[in-house]
């Protein structure tokens, strides 16, 4: 019981939650912690193999080992401590994880930007537990941090397969992209193992759909509600990431909350009133470096066109053919949904935000 009661409150707190297609539900589900984070497998018409489950988890851990910064044999912690100028040889996949790394953070502008752990870190994200009372650091901490802050500092080298630190402060932070890399390798195995249908969860906000019914996206500002309904009945083996403001933050005295965006041109938690970005129809890796950036951006309703959030969004939807886009602003004079999706295909759950079509 104790169990069901904990899967279920996980469920709730979940960006996106989704419903299957099968009316007769023959297939299966597993679940597993992975990058310090809640994956749910699941099926609807064809039950899981023993065998198809520990592929899927053994891709995982791999990942992990070789990408999470605290296990001391990855990449990444070899090279947050390694020495300057001192190259360290990539694997296939490391190759293909950096090779997105250089097209998000060139399509975002630095936006998304892997070297922001020195600011991360500092505003108590990594880890992460929930502060109240939460003193910010001073304009002096964050200077300091953001000399540090780069993606210049590095040089990936894709021919030769080799990262190298130009730096010696410089650090990097890929648990986002890793994860969304991880769904669509995890969906991946399911496709080749037979199942048509179904999905892959990273933490509720990095999925991969094989093919379900429907998906609902959190209400940012509502708990446990959801505040758009999207029907995804023609659409398979889909990447989607969501990003906002309300997920990981800590609470000043003053009751402010600070969320674990950080803009590295401020050094700052983003405040831009951007509560979430949904990105579908891009890889996992890059949906979810695309939903971070997102939410880093300015919009004002009464210049849409000009908004830089709106240039950016329009940007995701004519570079990559078929992606759908969600952005929820939520301010005290603004409650506006911005997306490309035809009104046929989403309900909206709460009438006090207006849509407005890209």
């Amino acid at each position: 019981m104790k169990f069901i009661k904990k899967l279920f409150a996980v469920i709730l707190a979940l960006s996106i939650t989704l419903s299957l297609f099968a009316c007769e539900n023959r297939g299966s589900a597993f679940d597993f912690t992975c990058f310090n984070t809640y994956i749910h497998i699941q099926t609807a018409t064809k039950p899981i193999s023993k065998d198809t489950e520990n592929k899927i988890k053994s891709t995982f851990f791999e990942l992990e080992s070789e990408f999470d910064a605290n296990k001391e044999n990855s990449i990444v912690y070899r090279f947050n401590n390694g020495l300057k100028n001192t190259p360290i040889t990539l694997s296939d996949k490391a190759v293909e994880i950096f090779t997105q790394v250089d097209t998000a953070y060139a399509f975002t502008q630095g936006g998304f930007d892997p070297t922001v752990y020195p600011l991360v870190k500092l505003w108590g994200f990594a880890p992460y537990k929930l502060t109240v009372n939460f003193t910010p650091p001073t304009i002096e901490q964050i200077n300091t941090a953001k000399a540090k802050i780069g993606y210049e500092k590095l040089c990936f080298d894709k021919e030769n397969k080799t990262l190298t630190k130009l730096d010696d402060f410089v650090k990097l932070d890929l648990g986002g992209i890793v994860k969304g890399y991880a769904a669509d390798l995890a969906a991946l195995i399911l496709q080749n193992s037979g199942y048509t249908d179904g999905y892959v969860s990273v933490g509720g906000s990095s999925l991969n759909l094989l093919k379900v019914d429907t998906l609902s996206i959190r209400h940012p500002r509502k708990t446990n509600e959801h505040i758009i309904k999207v029907l995804c009945g023609n659409d398979k083996n889909i990447s989607l990431s969501t990003s906002g403001d309300y997920e990981r933050y800590h609470l000043g005295a003053d009751g402010k909350k600070y969320c674990h965006i950080i803009d590295t041109k401020t050094g700052a938690p983003t405040t831009t009133g951007v509560a979430s970005v949904t990105v579908m129809g891009v890889s996992g890796a890059l949906s979810d470096a695309f939903t971070t950036a997102g939410c880093l951006l300015s919009y004002d309703n009464d210049n849409h066109e000009s908004s830089p959030l709106t240039i950016y969004l329009k940007n995701i939807i004519t570079t990559y053919d078929g992606a759908k886009v969600f952005a929820v602003i939520s301010t005290e004079n603004d409650k506006i949904i911005l997306t490309n999706a035809k009104t046929d295909d989403f309900t909206l759950n709460d009438n006090d935000y207006l849509i407005k079509s890209l």
